[in-house]
């Protein structure tokens, strides 16, 4: 089942991205320092009140979560394609296409085409969006704290 989040699902949430992230994100110094604490703060002042927010759920509990925002022309080089923000997946239900159905979900709902970043060095993500149709489009550098080489893709039908 897929349905947008509320905030009785911020733990969930932050849980998951906590954990997906500590295992994606070994690159990046900032990831060594998140708690879980502060991951539920984030998500609760930064996350939930301003994206879109769909969950995956097994048995009515959150095993993903994606963020969607839109996007303004007149903003540097984005287009008006909504962004997927955020995808994440428990680290123990990766790979069992959880993410790809979240993922469709978001296509279903914006069939005008979608984009995203990821890093350049999270070649499993990238893999990812690749075998489902996203193209890489530009590469640059993700802002700052992180400051890491990214890449942007878009989907398009």
């Amino acid at each position: 089942m897929i349905r947008l989040a509320r905030n009785s699902d911020i733990p969930a949430i932050a849980d998951i991205w906590y954990r997906s992230g500590r295992t994606a994100y070994s690159f990046l110094p900032d990831w060594k320092e998140l708690t879980p604490q502060r991951s539920q703060e984030i998500i609760a002042k930064y996350i939930l009140p301003h994206k879109q927010t769909w969950l995956a759920l097994e048995s009515n509990h959150p095993i993903a979560f994606l963020c969607l925002q839109p996007q303004r022309s007149g903003s540097g080089d984005r287009s008006d394609l909504p962004l997927v923000d955020r995808l994440y997946v428990y680290p123990s239900r990766q790979g069992e296409g959880i993410g790809t159905q979240i993922l469709n979900h978001s296509k279903a709902l914006h069939p005008e085409g979608l984009e995203l970043y990821t890093h350049q060095a999270n070649h499993p993500a990238r893999r990812f969006y690749e075998k489902r149709g996203f193209l890489p489009i530009a590469f640059g550098l993700s802002p700052h704290p992180e400051s890491a080489p990214d890449v942007k893709y878009r989907w398009t039908q």
